[in-house]
């Protein structure tokens, strides 16, 4: 696994993970499918199937995720497709046991929660969430700094190198009460 600092250091990338995946299955394969209309340049499903080895009919695993292009991200709006592919087989990865503990949760999963401050298709965003949900980080919490630190009511407007000072921010926040102490203008939570 490649050097990650604080939190950051357990999230495993989906190339990492496919390479744990033939480690274990030198014979198997990987299959990935297109399930939604191939006619919709904005949106697509994949399907991905974790083979054994290459004559097994049964999937060890399966995984499934959506993408859509985004104008406000210049990777989903280049490549939507091939992130909501690379999705699936990581979430079909994590089906089958290949990923840190408690790491299950494909973006895609996580996005569609109630109450999560965006749908950012980032991994590094999905690794943000998971700390902030865990010290008690309300949306409202998130969309207060996002607009103090980069005037933007959520994460899906950002950019990889705003991604990425926000993950530093994250890197130094062990409680609650230290993400308050970060926020300037109280009045933003209201």
């Amino acid at each position: 696994m490649s050097q990650r600092r604080g939190f950051l250091s357990d999230y495993e990338t989906v190339q990492e993970r496919i390479a744990k995946f033939y480690a274990k299955y030198p014979d198997g394969r990987i299959a990935t499918e297109l399930v939604s209309d191939p006619g919709n340049w904005e949106r697509c499903r994949f399907k991905a199937l974790l083979y054994r080895n290459f004559e097994d009919q049964t999937p060890l695993a399966a995984g499934h995720a959506t993408g859509a292009m985004d104008e406000a991200n210049a990777v989903n709006k280049a490549f939507h497709e091939e992130n909501a592919e690379s999705s699936a087989i990581g979430r079909a990865l994590a089906n089958a046991g290949f990923a840190p503990k408690g790491s299950a949760s494909s973006r895609v999963e996580e996005s569609s929660i109630k109450g999560r401050p965006d749908e950012g298709e980032h991994p590094v965003l999905q690794v943000i969430w998971d700390k902030a949900q865990g010290l008690g980080i309300t949306p409202k919490h998130m969309k207060a700094l996002l607009m103090q630190e980069f005037g933007v009511p959520t994460s899906k407007a950002l950019n990889d190198v705003q991604i990425a000072q926000l993950a530093e921010t994250f890197e130094q926040v062990d409680s609650l009460e230290e993400f308050e102490a970060l926020l300037q203008d109280v009045a933003l939570l209201n």
